[in-house]
C-alpha cells in the first residue's frame, strides 16, 4: 500500500489532477504499519498500547532524523454502516492525534470520510483493501492536507 502511495506522490498519474512535482524527500519516505486487531477489541489496553507504540515509533524516527516530515494516515472504516467499525476507527484516530501533538513535524491525514458513501466494488480490490481508485483518493487527501512546499 505505502509504496503505491509513495510512487503516486512522486509520479502522479494524470487522473489525480496534480500538476506540480513533489519534493525530493518522497523517495526516502519510510513507512510503518500498525496492527489494529487488539485496538478494535475495544479494550482500554488497546488504547494504551496504541499510545505507547506510536509514541515509541515517532520518538525513534526523530532520533534517526529530527527534520523528516512524518505523515500519519488515519484509519478508515472499510465497513461503514450499523455493523461497521466506525466507533473504533474514530477512537483510534482521536488517540493518534493526541499522541502526535507531542511530536513536532507530524501531520495527521484523515481518511475515514474518504470511502463513506462510495461503492465498494469501485474503490476496493476486496472488502478491505483499496484498489487504484481507492489509493487515488488517499493520495489526493495527502496532497490536500499536507503542504509539500519547496525542498529546503
Amino acid at each position: 500500500m505505502f509504496d503505491y502511495i509513495r510512487d503516486w506522490l512522486l509520479f502522479p498519474p494524470p487522473f489525480l489532477g496534480v500538476e506540480r512535482a513533489t519534493p525530493s524527500f518522497i523517495p526516502r519516505l519510510e513507512t510503518v504499519g500498525f496492527q489494529t486487531a487488539t485496538y478494535c477489541k475495544g479494550t482500554k489496553k488497546g488504547r494504551v498500547d496504541l499510545k505507547r507504540n506510536l509514541d515509541r515509533i515517532l520518538s525513534a524516527l526523530r532520533e534517526e532524523n529530527p527534520d523528516v516530515p512524518v505523515l500519519l494516515l488515519g484509519l478508515y472504516d472499510p465497513y461503514p454502516g450499523p455493523a461497521g467499525l466506525d466507533e473504533y476507527v474514530k477512537e483510534w484516530n482521536k488517540t493518534s492525534r493526541e499522541v502526535i501533538r507531542r511530536h513536532p513535524g507530524v501531520t495527521f491525514i484523515p481518511t475515514n470520510e474518504l470511502f463513506r458513501d462510495k461503492q465498494k466494488e469501485v474503490y476496493f480490490s476486496d472488502s478491505l483493501h483499496p484498489n487504484h481508485r481507492g489509493y487515488a483518493l488517499i493520495v489526493q487527501q495527502i496532497l490536500k492536507e499536507y503542504d509539500f512546499g519547496e525542498d529546503e
